[in-house]
């Protein structure tokens, strides 16, 4: 390392001469580092398990650059995910080693509400625009059959459908067919019919949309930040004939107009502890009309200093506190934390079994470790930190 960052080499050893004490002071679970100077124990000396079980040994995190101890110095947790995902750092035990650091809240920085590298992570469209296959539509299909984007959070397998257009279902808990369950539910919960009007907010790759319309024959105006991803429902939409059904807007929800049925947000707090999206939701909903938010709660207040609840997750307390200046309520909520970890928990088997394919698509190792980071992220919240998967009803 130090042939290949020379400029770097003082700089980078005098914050590693700051940051590992601090680390070492303040850690309340133990930690390997291993660098190609030293290997040193932080924190407790006998291995401590993790409430979750995740690990019950120490783990371990190799510095493969060591510029990240000046990372670590200047943006707290909030450059984990991005150091990771450049190979700056790696180990055997991510949970681990996230778990670690999620500890230490109090003491290392906190980043900014909208970090560019939470956009990097929670914006993989735009970031593998142009990466491996040409074709942005390819893309997107590889993307969504590696690693499930857009068809639906927090899935188990409930028992055969009602509805009589829905497809009949394999009995494996396979993500495709959660997912078809879980679209069914939601379906379900906002009355959906041939007669209803449709807002989603946050299209992801058009899977709901084109759900709701098939079977339902309800009409959808659907809208999204994203461009590629605007680009692969419309043309996943065209290949199953309801180009006609659902309308895809590219903007934010101001950007739709008129008023509606049913409205739902499938992947709410990717709008931020301060945006979430009632507002919108009042002024698209119908008198006697219900939305359906599907979002990660914090039970801790001060676990929303961390990157690692990308923009800002809410608190039950912040979503009902958001509602206060409109005209809709929180009439129901569900909870979803078994759903949610069974989901994350297929979600890595599919990455991993996966990998190779994405490899032979043209990306990179960094777009695999940027997934895994979010999946493994996701899980140490849930189950060592008390983040719940919710379906909020509003009406």
């Amino acid at each position: 390392m130090s042939e290949i960052f020379p400029p770097l080499r003082a700089i980078d050893r005098a914050a590693m001469r700051v940051v590992i004490p601090v680390l070492d002071r303040f850690a309340t679970k133990p930690l390997r580092v291993v660098d190609e100077d030293i290997e040193v124990l932080l924190g407790p000396s006998s291995p401590e398990s993790t409430a979750s079980g995740l690990s019950n040994a120490v783990p371990d995190f190799r510095i493969n650059h060591p510029a990240v101890w000046r990372s670590i110095g200047k943006g707290g947790i909030g450059s984990l995910g991005s150091t990771y995902e450049d190979g700056w750092w790696t180990t055997e035990d991510l949970p681990g080693v996230l778990t670690f650091f999620l500890s230490l809240m109090s003491v290392l920085p906190a980043p900014p509400n909208i970090d560019p590298i939470t956009r990097r992570i929670r914006s993989p469209r735009e970031q593998w625009e142009g990466i491996g296959h040409d074709d942005p539509i390819v893309q997107g299909y590889i993307l969504d059959k590696t690693m499930f984007h857009g068809t639906g959070r927090f899935l188990t397998l409930p028992p055969q459908p009602t509805h009589a257009s829905e497809p009949e279902r394999s009995t494996a808990n396979d993500l495709y067919s959660a997912s078809l369950a879980r679209f069914s539910q939601i379906c379900e919960r906002l009355e959906l019919d041939g007669n209803s009007r449709l807002c989603e907010i946050g299209t992801g790759w058009g899977a709901f949309a084109l759900y709701a319309a098939r079977t339902r024959g309800c009409s959808v105006v659907t809208v999204t930040d994203s461009e590629v991803g605007a680009t692969f429902a419309k043309k996943r939409l065209a290949n199953a004939g309801l180009t006609d059904s659902v309308q895809v807007k590219v903007g934010a929800p101001t950007a739709v107009d008129g008023t509606f049925d049913a409205v739902v947000s499938l992947d709410a707090d990717v709008w931020g502890r301060s945006n979430l999206p009632t507002v919108d939701i009042d002024r698209l909903l119908d008198v006697d009309g219900l939305a359906l938010v599907q979002t990660n709660v914090l039970e801790n207040s001060s676990v929303d200093r961390s990157f690692l609840t990308p923009s800002q997750r809410p608190t039950l307390g912040a979503i009902t506190g958001s509602l206060a200046s409109t005209g809709v309520r929180l009439v129901a909520t569900t909870e979803l934390v078994e759903d949610q970890r069974q989901t994350l928990a297929a979600r890595r088997a599919n990455l991993v079994a996966n990998q190779g394919e994405l490899e032979r698509a043209g990306f990179g190792g960094a777009v695999f470790r940027s997934r895994q980071f979010c999946l493994v992220r996701d899980q140490v919240l849930a189950e060592e930190f008390g983040t719940r998967a919710m379906q909020l009803i509003l009406a």
